[in-house]
């Protein structure tokens, strides 16, 4: 399966990318990394889309080991 996400439509709430650089969604974002293509994302919008606060947020390793 694949998704195409328009970086530039996602919504954030106020103060979230102050608040991104938890452990993690560092973690979140390592582990899917390798199977993301970012294309011209910067680091804080992959760890946007990574964040743990919301269970991986929209490239969630969990997600996909959960439809294996």
């Amino acid at each position: 399966m694949s998704a195409v996400i328009d970086t530039a439509a996602v919504p954030y709430l106020s103060g979230a990318r102050e608040a991104v650089r938890d452990g993690g969604t560092r973690r979140n974002l390592d582990w899917v990394a390798p199977h993301a293509d970012f294309g011209r994302a910067d680091e804080e919008t992959r760890l946007l889309l990574a964040n743990a606060q919301t269970s991986g947020g929209c490239c969630s390793p969990e997600r996909s080991r959960a439809r294996r």
